[in-house]
């Protein structure tokens, strides 16, 4: 397996452990779960957490696997009345994809996984400022976020948002971005960093500000603060092809492999 994958993938799988274990921790009675299957994890977040999050990663990178261990996993989301889904790559040992193929699981997201070294930076529009905030502003984070991708608002009491704030915002490593154009929000972002590799996600612009340099800065702020936590490594990952993969590639991103997910329906 080529080592830049190999340390995407041990990055991304260790990065949704710790999720899940900070959301056992705040949710003591969540059921939030996590176990070790043929050489991957595969990870339960309750259904307020990051859907994301709630699938198998890195199974089948370091050993083979076999149409058990594939229903143990499908059992095991069952039993949470959830599909089971599971994360793949190029680099995944052949015998995972057949044994999807005879227990009936279909590919249903694919992911382009981005990165790009910390040694340069790409600079932000003068024309938009951004804010890093702290979890006290979670709702109006989340809320912008949503917004800008078309979703309807969170309720701002509900579990999600508490997980928002306390699980996905509540640690020393998982940072916020708002961005604002005329002093008007135009969108929002997250980073999480470990192990030297920045993860961005959750880029998100209000439509009335598109084309107008938000995401290109907001990818920017974010390099320069991995950057100075000693971060030498961004990844991010987008839907092929999207408005958010040519963005990323403006900003000196890299297409690395295709990442798709597989999912077996209850």
């Amino acid at each position: 397996m080529h080592p830049l994958a190999r340390r995407i993938e041990d990055n991304r799988r260790d990065v949704a452990r710790a999720y899940v274990e900070r959301h056992r921790a705040v949710y003591a009675d969540g059921g939030a779960t996590v176990f070790d299957l043929a050489g991957g994890v595969v990870m339960w977040a309750t259904r307020y957490g990051a859907p994301s999050i709630s699938r198998a990663f890195c199974v089948g990178l370091e050993s083979a696997v076999t149409e058990d261990d594939l229903a143990r996993i499908e059992a095991f989301y069952a039993d949470k009345g959830a599909p089971a889904r599971i994360t793949t790559t190029p680099f995944s040992d052949p015998s995972l994809f057949a044994a999807l193929g005879k227990r009936g699981w279909a590919i249903t997201q694919w992911d382009s996984v981005l990165a790009r070294p910390l040694d340069d930076l790409p600079s932000a529009s003068t024309d938009v400022a951004i804010e890093r905030i702290d979890r006290s502003r979670a709702i109006e984070w989340a809320q912008l976020i949503e917004r800008g991708l078309g979703r309807p608002a969170i309720d701002p009491s509900s579990d999600r948002m508490r997980a928002i704030a306390e699980v996905l915002l509540g640690t020393d490593t998982a940072f916020a971005y708002i961005a604002t154009r005329d002093g008007e929000p135009a969108g929002g972002a997250g980073l999480v960093t470990r192990d030297g590799i920045a993860t961005l996600y959750a880029t998100s612009t209000i439509a009335e500000h598109r084309r107008r340099g938000v995401q290109g800065s907001l990818i920017a702020a974010r390099l320069a603060h991995a950057r100075s936590l000693g971060c030498d490594l961004a990844i991010a990952l987008t839907f092929p092809g999207s408005d958010s993969q040519r963005n990323l590639e403006r900003s000196g991103f890299r297409l690395v492999y295709h990442a798709p997910q597989f999912e077996r329906a209850l």
